[in-house]
């Protein structure tokens, strides 16, 4: 038995990108600017598995709480005019520039100042779990789309097994 949630869309919205924050700060577990670039800590076996750690719970729950909001919408969870809101901030000129300045972000310390390339990346799975939540907002109430395979008869043949 499923247990429905009783969060809100914007604690569910907020949720998604508190799991975009957790996802992006793993890449600051193994950054240490006092380390040369070819000298590895003693303890970097475990940074690394933190940082992984973090990089998967922060993108569970980024993209979990993302879905769980599109299915939310799809399903009239919320009154309208909740979800309206959200969309709105989410389709504004602020959230555009600020997704334009992450990326932009990204390719600077990434590419340009390659000695920050761990904030570069964090700036990219930011980037992503935002725009993937943007992407879920979008989504209008009603039944879900059905699959273009779910039609399909199974493929028969009078010939298999010969030779």
């Amino acid at each position: 038995m499923r247990r429905d949630s009783h969060l809100s869309a914007a604690q569910l919205a907020a949720l998604s990108i508190v799991g975009g924050l957790i996802a992006a700060v793993s890449f600051f577990a193994t950054f240490n600017s006092s380390t040369l670039p070819h000298h590895r800590p003693p303890h970097f076996t475990a940074l690394l598995a933190l940082q992984l750690v973090l990089l998967l719970a922060g993108g569970f729950i980024a993209f979990r709480s993302a879905n769980s909001l599109e299915s939310g919408i799809a399903n009239e969870r919320w009154p309208e005019a909740e979800v309206d809101a959200l969309r709105k901030m989410s389709r504004s000129s602020i959230a555009n520039i600020v997704s334009f300045a992450l990326i932009i972000g990204f390719i600077l310390l990434s590419i340009v100042f390659h000695q920050f390339s761990p904030a570069g990346w964090a700036l990219y799975v930011l980037v992503i779990a935002l725009n993937f939540l943007r992407a879920k907002l979008a989504r209008k109430p009603g039944p879900a789309r059905e699959s273009k395979w779910a039609n399909l008869s199974p493929i028969r043949s009078e010939h298999w097994g010969r030779h």
